[in-house]
């Protein structure tokens, strides 16, 4: 993944200028990008971090580009939420951030761990939390967010599983509360992931 002149591997990120010499790097090591993704206007990229070998990450990071150096903004320990996808969208269409993880984790309603959405802002120094996971209409598999209507806030396209064992893509719609389902796109899948059905952008390190 590419932000500004900064290119985003699995454990490192450089930095380069127009010629394509590296201007700076950063290594993440012990851990690895699980995932990631950016906000090219303000030269960020959001990540997640976790040991190699592992599923899903163990923490949160944001890096930004600052005449032609790598600043680390921040990293956030995320409180054993076991993120595994991230994105950066506008949901709410008010051309703000709001920082879209997938979580892996158990509840005081359910004792078995299982994947969620948590949504945050981000103020350029911190993250804050905006919406932390109530359940969709069906457990979640995996998550992208597209503006599905043109109306400059992205849309929540979730792979949810059936009772059937099959699954479906649902589109949802933010409201301020939480997210609202507008309908169904597609049903009676076998995929794992949005990326095996050609949805969605490539994130993660190379």
């Amino acid at each position: 993944m590419t932000f500004g002149n900064a290119l985003v591997y699995r454990t490192i990120i450089l930095c380069t200028d127009k010629s394509g010499k590296t201007t700076d790097s950063c290594l993440t090591a012990p851990f690895e990008i699980k995932d990631c993704d950016a906000d090219t206007r303000n030269e960020e990229a959001f990540l997640i971090l976790g040991k190699p070998g592992s599923p899903r990450g163990e923490r949160l990071a944001v890096f930004s580009l600052t005449g032609g150096r790598i600043e680390r903004l921040l990293i956030d320990e995320n409180h054993g939420f076991n993120p595994w996808r991230i994105r950066a969208k506008d949901i709410d269409g008010d051309t703000c951030l709001d920082i879209c993880v997938g979580v892996w984790k158990k509840t005081r309603f359910c004792s078995v761990a299982w994947n969620s959405l948590f949504v945050y802002g981000w103020d350029g120094k911190q993250l804050f939390p905006k919406w932390l996971g109530s359940s969709l209409s069906s457990p979640l598999v995996d998550f992208e967010l597209l503006d599905m209507d043109g109306d400059g806030s992205e849309e929540l396209l979730a792979l949810e599983a059936q009772r059937n064992g099959q699954k479906r893509i649902m589109c949802y719609r933010w409201n301020d509360f939480g997210f609202e389902g507008i309908g169904v796109v597609r049903e009676n899948l076998e995929e794992e992931s949005l990326r095996d059905l050609g949805l969605g952008q490539v994130g993660g390190g190379k």
